[in-house]
């Protein structure tokens, strides 16, 4: 990720580089300016991915930017001074506000191939074959998000990451019910809830190593779901069923 410093002090700048280098190595800074004048004719000729922005510059306030350059990448505001914070989230923000109003658009198509999905699971005549499948959609749907420029195509990843959920939230249960042979019941009962809350809990932990992994760009994240539902689907495969449990 192309990173761009708009910071006229240079003490902030060479402590805004340190920080960026320490916990985020693989973003490139490609350039620190220190003026609105300078920024402008910076951004006319190039984008970066992302900008650190500080308000008070040496020409001027930060804000004047904005009426020089169309902006369209996210920007972060760094400044001391808490009287600029509205203002700060007025300017340039409209475009990423839509963006989080469709998020909940999006999980509601979610939600929507979820109950769809929900009402053919018990067509499948084998809950292992039905999971599976359920799984493969949901990666489908995962995977096809690299792809997908177009917010009203993101409909058709969601509605079969829906899928998946539908069967996520139901057949895991009965895959270990069924798997089970009776001994140690509640031993086996625990661990299935250690499934749910551990990897919750290392995403939480490692969740931004993992992202500076992939390059710092979120919709690598989406595609990785979607490989480790594919590794899900082949292992429901090594499940055995209750008859054959010995």
């Amino acid at each position: 990720m192309k990173v761009l410093i708009i910071e006229d002090e240079i003490p902030a700048q060479i402590q805004l580089e340190r920080l960026i280098a320490k916990y985020y190595p693989a973003f490139e800074i490609v350039a620190k300016l220190a003026s609105v004048r300078g920024a402008a004719e910076w951004l006319r000729n190039r984008t970066p991915d992302l900008i650190f922005m500080d308000v008070e510059l040496s020409d001027g306030l930060c804000f004047d930017l904005f009426k020089q350059v169309d902006i369209r990448v996210p920007v972060i505001i760094t400044t001391a001074y808490d009287n600029y914070a509205i203002k700060a989230f007025k300017v340039n923000t409209a475009g990423y506000q839509t963006a989080g109003n469709w998020v909940g658009v999006l999980f509601a198509v979610q939600a929507v191939g979820s109950i769809a999905w929900s009402l053919l699971l018990p067509r499948f005549k084998s809950y292992k074959t039905a999971y599976a499948v359920s799984l493969l959609i949901g990666a489908a749907g995962f995977i096809s998000t690299l792809f997908v420029h177009d917010q009203y195509l993101l409909f058709g990843s969601y509605l079969l990451i829906g899928c998946a959920w539908a069967a996520m939230l139901a057949m895991p249960f009965t895959i270990l019910t069924n798997a089970l042979s009776g001994k140690n019941m509640g031993a086996y009962l625990g661990l299935f809830n250690g499934t749910i809350c551990v990897p919750q809990i290392v995403a939480a932990l490692l969740g931004g190593v993992l992202l500076s992994f992939l390059g710092s760009v979120q919709v690598h994240m989406l595609v990785l779901a979607g490989v480790f539902l594919v590794l899900g689907a082949a292992a429901v495969a090594l499940v055995k069923d209750k008859k054959n449990v010995v």
